[in-house]
């Protein structure tokens, strides 16, 4: 029995990557895992100790496999008790990533329109915010604050952050394309690691402010 689920796991896998050759013609995988994923059975395949892809126990293809993936994690990502999947990414942002949400109806895992970087759920709300950096010091930084509709992102606040020398040492509150807001960087960010608690508490404290009624 092992030996035949293994030659059906085997066959499913070979179809994940079409162009992928090697001298032997052979694929030779880092890792093939068995996993259970909100009651269901996937394979994921990792190449050279890199996300592969994912397909599940009928042969379906789930994370068809890309050169930029990285890894991936099975986290609860919009808190619905259902299991999401959360594809890193290799780039310079360290949070970019793709992210499947699982679809309770369909019982699929859908891609999240729009969504290029991680997303941090904000307590007793349907908020979420992110973070990126502008620049290459990290100094200059961006954070969106998004809700999601229909499996897709929507950005409806932003702040920018300008603490480099060569800026204005700002951060700027944005709601419809427009600054509402300004604060002084150096009151509230000292060092570059006050970004973090500083972008976590305003968006907690203030996200109502940006939500259409």
């Amino acid at each position: 029995m092992k030996s035949i689920l293994l030659l059906i796991t085997l066959f499913f896998i070979i179809g994940c990557k079409d162009n992928l050759t090697t001298t032997d013609n052979k694929i030779q995988y880092s890792s093939i895992d068995t996993l259970v994923i909100n009651n269901a059975t996937y394979f994921l395949c990792n190449l050279e100790n890199r996300l592969n892809c994912l397909i599940n126990a009928n042969g379906d293809t789930m994370i068809k496999s890309k050169d930029y993936y990285h890894s991936i994690e099975f986290i609860d990502i919009d808190k619905d008790s259902f299991i999401d999947l959360k594809v890193n990414l290799i780039g310079r942002d360290p949070n970019g990533c793709e992210i499947y949400l699982f679809d309770r109806y369909t019982k699929k895992h859908l891609e999240l329109k729009n969504c290029y970087t991680d997303i941090t759920p904000i307590k007793n709300s349907k908020c979420y915010y992110t973070y990126e950096p502008i620049s290459l010091s990290d100094e200059n930084w961006e954070s969106y604050l998004v809700k999601i509709e229909n499996f897709e992102i929507k950005n409806i606040g932003q702040i920018i952050g300008k603490g480099s020398e060569n800026e204005s040492q700002t951060i700027e509150i944005i709601k419809n394309d427009s600054i509402i807001e300004q604060l002084s960087y150096q009151k509230h960010i000292k060092i570059n690691d006050d970004k973090w608690p500083f972008i976590e508490k305003y968006w907690s404290k203030n996200f109502n402010k940006f939500i259409s009624r």
